[in-house]
């Protein structure tokens, strides 16, 4: 999911071609400073390398290839942004030469091979025990059309891998994902190789283990389909991280990620070309992602900072911003203790968002549930509650919760709902077992049903939390 999201990003990223290119070149002096031979070509590519160039430098056995697919497979987002110039350059490429590969053919249909080593685990895991289902490359993927070069690459004598050989049909009718002969373009012209994009998916149809020389043939169909479930979950990410450029679809990206240090420079670069523009609207929004991502790194003094400077420079009228910003200071006093001052926050992040002349579903709940929060630790649990039925039960009564079921589409605020609940589900139990058989806690169900204490604490999850965010009176008789 998050590798198409970003091959997505990578491909539209704006730069100057020359400016991105001495970086990389800078960087890979420091990274390479003490292998003589490796500093030479780097000295020869500097001088070299134009888009023209980019297949014969990929091709190349040198560092180029290596740092490149190594990146992407692990998705090492520094050095990919490094070499989103190269990414381009190769993508475009790889498609103006497609047409040329197809129209070049007397047949849509032809074969490819790939031959490697693969750890164990990852062949039973992802090959193996998945006949018939997707099996996608994340990387740049080299393939032959002579099964014999191929073979080559299958790694025979490591005990730890499996010597793998893909057995590739290639369709054109079906591909999403461009290829390209680059026979006249590579520097190893005798490998009869075909080159595939980044995110190549393929359908795994049989597998089998050759006795003689002990290479399992894994063989691949071409496929324009793609998991549903993933695809629904990619599209829901997808407009998570809009953002008017590239770069700020990268850094969104990126926090989706949980990649905390890696977007923070990103966004400090950000921050500081909206200081130089006096971009007040733009200047706010980045001390508040800053905000965000220091209290994910548990910095909350520098998280604190950030907030407030966001408050500072934010317009009186921005009434969610404004509220937004206080619910981030109360989430680092809560964080650090602070519950008095954070339920403060809370509450005034909550007066503003209520000043709304259209009230924000996701900003009410998220601030709700944090006043919850704060209740629940203070051990108010019946507060906590009275506030989970105000905040689900009043504001979404047209929400059939006995009929929620959770996918990748499931609104956040429902989310939420049921996440506060399963937290406090053994406090609620813990409660309950407490009071004595002649003890009943009157609940109202969506039925409008009396039901007893020990009844509501055998109740299924879904049951359970319904009847929690419907309680619209509690008291004991």
């Amino acid at each position: 999911m998050y590798s198409v999201l970003l091959k997505e990003i990578l491909l539209e990223l704006e730069y100057d071609d020359e400016t991105a290119k001495q970086d990389f070149v800078d960087y890979c002096r420091y990274e390479y400073a003490d292998n003589i031979a490796t500093l030479r070509t780097i000295d020869r590519f500097e001088h070299d390398y134009c888009q023209d160039r980019v297949i014969y430098w990929y091709s190349q056995p040198c560092f180029l290839f290596e740092l490149l697919n190594r990146s992407l497979r692990s998705q090492d987002i520094e050095i990919l942004v490094r070499m989103t110039f190269i990414l381009r350059h190769l993508h475009k490429q790889i498609e103006h030469l497609h047409s040329i590969t197809m129209s070049s053919r007397s047949s849509a249909c032809f074969h490819v091979y790939r031959g490697q080593g693969m750890n164990r685990k990852e062949f039973d895991s992802k090959i193996r025990n998945k006949v018939g289902g997707l099996l996608s490359f994340n990387s740049f993927l080299s393939t032959s059309e002579n099964a014999t070069v191929a073979e080559i690459f299958v790694l025979r004598n490591d005990p730890d891998s499996v010597a793998v050989l893909f057995d590739i049909i290639i369709d054109g009718s079906m591909s999403r994902c461009p290829y390209a002969a680059l026979s006249h373009n590579s520097a190893i012209a005798d490998e009869e190789e075909i080159l595939f994009s980044m995110h190549s998916v393929f359908r795994i149809q049989s597998i089998e283990e050759n006795m003689n020389d002990g290479i399992w043939r894994v063989n691949l169909t071409m496929t324009h389909e793609n998991d549903q479930q993933l695809h629904t979950l990619t599209d829901y990410i997808r407009k998570r991280i809009e953002g008017p450029t590239g770069w700020n679809r990268l850094e969104n990206l990126l926090m989706e990620m949980g990649k905390w240090k890696m977007v923070k420079p990103l966004i400090e670069v950000s921050l500081a070309s909206s200081l130089r523009d006096e971009d007040h609207r733009k200047q706010a929004y980045f001390h508040h992602q800053l905000g965000f991502i220091n209290a994910m790194i548990g910095d909350y003094t520098m998280a604190t900072k950030h907030y407030k400077e966001s408050l500072a420079v934010r317009s009186p009228t921005d009434l969610l911003g404004l509220a937004m910003s206080h619910n981030g200071i109360g989430s680092t006093l809560e964080q650090q203790g602070h519950l008095s001052d954070a339920f403060d926050e809370y509450k005034c992040a909550l007066s503003l968002i209520n000043q709304l002349d259209q009230i924000d579903i996701e900003a009410i709940s998220t601030v709700r549930n944090n006043i919850a929060g704060v209740l629940r630790h203070q051990g108010k649990l019946l507060e906590a509650l009275h506030i989970c039925n105000i905040n689900y039960a009043l504001n979404y009564p047209n929400i059939n919760w006995k009929s929620i079921r959770i996918n990748s589409s499931t609104p956040s605020y429902i989310l939420k709902v049921l996440l506060f609940c399963a937290s406090i589900q053994k406090l609620i139990k813990f409660y309950f077992s407490n009071f004595t058989s002649s003890e009943i806690i009157k609940v109202r169900t969506l039925e409008g049903t009396a039901i007893g204490t020990r009844t509501i604490i055998q109740f299924e999850p879904v049951n359970f939390i319904a009847i929690m965010i419907k309680w619209q009176d509690s008291s004991l008789s």
